[in-house]
Parts: C-alpha cells; structure tokens; sequence
C-alpha cells in the first residue's frame, strides 16, 4: 500500500482527472475503435470464456474492441461522466456483456484473481504512481493471466522525453508523465507479470484536431504549435516529431503495447 503522502498526492490526481474528463467525456464519446486499436486486438489471444477487467476504461473503448471476444467485462473508470458515455455507447452497439463500475486503478474493487485477463489503454501517463497501479492490476489478475497495456511511449533521451511529457502536460495538467519503453516493461515485470512480448506503433495525430478541448487559439495551443514549428525550423526537439502533410500540421505519438502473463503466486 502506498503510504500517507502518497495516498494524498494520488487522491489530488484523482481529483484533477475528474474535473478534466468531466469535461472531455464528449469529445471521448466520439472516437470510434480505430485501426490502431483494432490491431492491438489482433496481437494478442482472447478467450470467449474470459473474465475480463478494462481499467481506467474512460469510454470502454478497449472493452467494446474486445466484447465479441471473451466472455464479460467490467470497465473501471474514475469519471461518471465518462462510464456513462461509455455504457450509452455499448447500449447503441448492442453490446451486453460489459458492466461498467467508477473506482480507482489504485484500489480496485474486486477479490485476488477475480479476472482472466487486464487490459489498459492511455493510462499509465495518468498515474502518479504506476508501480501502484501495476500491482493492483496484478492483484486482480489470476496467475497466467493476460495483460494488454497501451500507452504512449516516451523517447529514449532524457532531454527529449522531458519536453514532450512538458508539452503533453500543457495540453492535458492530469498528464503524469509517459514512460520509456524500457521503464514501461521493467514497471510491468516488477508488478508480477511475465512478459510476452513488447510491440511498438507509430500514430499519426492531426494537431488541430488533438486536444479538441483545447480551443484552436488558446495559449496552450499556441505553445505546443509554437515547439513543433522551432522544431520543424531545425530548432530543438519537442518529441513529437512534426511533419507538415499536404498544407496540415501533423504529429506522432509511439505506442508501446505490452502484452504479458500474470507470474503464478509463490
């Protein structure tokens, strides 16, 4: 368990998260499952008996991705606004086998081994203590049970993963900060599962289209622009890797999916 001063600085995020998604909850409710997603699907085995549990499920999109798969699913999200969407969105596409509950990655409500299978989408550079989260994800998972986690990836230099987790963070103040690959994989080994194996996608983000919580001409929006032109001037790098396609500001994001086996218990 983490201790008191942790316990405070997550519940602040906790707090933050809710006010934020509150108010992205439409803008989220409007992402389809799209070919990004639908290939991590493809890389990992389900299981049409399976018990599975989709954290920090925000809309249920990686739920949905998976219902025709396996056999139910509970989507544990912070934000009531955002499980509502959720719910709503699996009512319209006729989906009955996700339930949807509000808690906390950190404190999941659910008994040791309760799940065949986690899986996580955009979380981790939410939390203020992935080690925590990790472990309860771990908790809840029955031993050679599967973990597919998505997130973004931050670069390999220092420097440069520190400017896109600030840029990122401009965007969206609940951003915590993306991780390595290798950090990534290390946190998901330390938390009690087994890997299987790591892949990397490359993710093309429209800039004016990014964020749309973010009004095109809002401060924040003009700082982040502001970095990826210096950058695309051959002035310093943002992590964001800018290109201009056919007159648009474009940007990538990598994902690193980590698709690993829960250890058995000694």
């Amino acid at each position: 368990m983490p201790d008191n001063e942790h316990v405070e600085t997550i519940d602040a995020q906790h707090a933050a998260i809710r006010r934020e998604y509150r108010i992205q909850a439409e803008a989220w409710s409007r992402r389809p499952i799209d070919a990004h997603l639908a290939w991590v699907v493809e890389q990992a085995p389900w299981d049409p008996a399976w018990r599975v549990v989709d954290v920090a499920a925000g809309t249920a999109l990686f739920a949905r991705a998976i219902a025709a798969r396996v056999g139910s699913i509970v989507a544990v999200d912070l934000t009531a606004e955002m499980l509502t969407r959720g719910r709503d969105l699996s009512r319209a596409q006729g989906l009955t086998n996700i339930r949807f509950e509000q808690a906390a990655v950190e404190r999941l409500p659910f008994a040791d081994a309760s799940f065949d299978a986690v899986v996580t989408r955009y979380s981790v550079h939410h939390f203020c203590e992935p080690a925590v989260a990790l472990r309860e994800m771990a908790r809840v998972c029955r031993a050679d049970g599967q973990l597919v986690l998505v997130d973004m990836v931050a670069d390999h230099d220092p420097r440069v993963a520190n400017r896109h987790n600030e840029l990122e963070r401009t965007a969206d103040r609940t951003h915590t900060a993306m991780l390595s690959p290798q950090r990534l994989i290390a946190e998901v080994v330390d938390a009690g599962f087994a890997l299987e194996k790591y892949l990397s996608r490359e993710v093309d983000m429209v800039f004016d289209a990014w964020q749309p919580q973010l009004a095109l001409e809002s401060a924040e929006r003009q700082v982040i622009r502001t970095a990826l032109e210096e950058e695309l001037a051959g002035r310093g790098e943002s992590g964001m890797r800018p290109i201009v396609r056919d007159g648009v500001l474009v940007f990538r994001h990598t994902w690193g999916i980590v698709i690993a086996r829960r250890r058995r218990r000694r």
